[in-house]
């Protein structure tokens, strides 16, 4: 199932960032009013040969901040994975906890501990799909990943992490533009760290190592997954961040695309001579908050007339 961020949404500099968040398994739900949320916001799956085994967390167990913009959800204690038809065992969610910072910076910061059951087991887990505002114009868009995970052998005969997929990819990857796979690959991060016995390692990177790095196309939302196959009865930790930075709002530039034109000149004249409690008023295009879009609001753009925002 494809999924992306739906519905028209009104682009405007002067809005405050929101975003839908969205997941495969529920539809929306209920939203604060400065954000919308689905009821899904966590999900993991462990797969072995005892089986598969799923959590789902929800808007509900978490904690909504309208004036921070930020959403925070963490695991109230261990999980063990069971497969539903045979109850077996499969694998056990030791620590998870989720950040999704909503405003100016666009960030998800996603943390899972687990342990793996009797054999080789695979862990897929996934985010949020979160959807901006407005589009981020190619030519702002830029983003950055971090991604640190550390492995101990807990049987004493070695341990191995490795990166889902075909030989080296990364157990953390990023995305946008798409809800994970079917959306557009920013980086994946730290494909194997393999351990001998009692031992404990960590992999680490970033993307890039320092600051953003441009994306190379206009993105409307993002969203990350970590998935790896554990040797058996190990323990994995991992710490991901994925941040993708919203350009500085910019007086005039109505539509919110980084330059003031003919877009914005037409927004202004679709509401000209319009006040306030009229139907076709629009507080975004009264430049100068007089409470009515007039010629001084139209003097006043024509003077910022081309410029870049951004």
């Amino acid at each position: 199932m494809r999924i992306r961020c739906g519905g028209a949404r009104k682009p405007s500099a002067f809005a405050s960032a929101a975003v839908t968040v969205v997941l495969v398994t529920v539809a929306a739900g209920d939203a604060p009013t400065q954000a919308q949320l689905s009821q899904s916001v966590f999900t993991i799956q462990a797969t072995n040969d005892s089986g598969s085994g799923s959590y789902v967390a929800t808007f509900d167990d978490g904690i909504w901040d309208p004036e921070e913009q930020t959403f925070d959800w963490a695991l109230p204690g261990q999980v063990d994975l069971y497969d539903e038809d045979t109850s077996e065992w499969v694998a056990s969610l030791l620590d998870a906890t989720l950040f999704v910072r909503t405003e100016q910076l666009g960030e998800i910061e996603l943390n899972i501990g687990v342990i793996s059951g009797g054999s080789l087991t695979t862990f897929v887990v996934g985010s949020p799909l979160m959807c901006f505002a407005s589009t981020i114009p190619e030519t702002f868009a830029q983003g950055r990943a971090t991604a640190s995970l550390t492995l101990t052998d807990a049987l004493g005969d070695g341990a191995t992490l490795t990166g889902l997929g075909p030989v080296g990819s990364g157990a953390y990857r990023s995305y946008y533009n798409g809800y994970l796979s079917d959306g557009t690959r920013f980086t994946h991060l730290v494909g194997l760290i393999s351990v001998g016995p009692g031992g404990t390692a960590t992999g680490s990177q970033s993307d890039p190592l320092a600051g953003f790095r441009p994306i190379g196309e206009s993105v409307d939302d993002m969203s990350a997954e970590i998935a790896f196959t554990l040797t058996p009865v190990d323990l994995a930790f991992a710490t991901t961040v994925f941040g993708v930075p919203e350009p500085e709002p910019c007086f005039g530039d109505i539509n919110g695309d980084g330059v003031i034109d003919s877009a914005d000149l037409g927004h202004l004249l679709a509401a000209y001579g319009t006040c306030e409690g009229d139907p076709d008023y629009d507080p975004d295009v009264d430049l100068n908050e007089s409470g009515c879009v007039d010629l001084a609001d139209l003097g006043v753009l024509l003077a910022i007339y081309g410029e870049v925002c951004w």
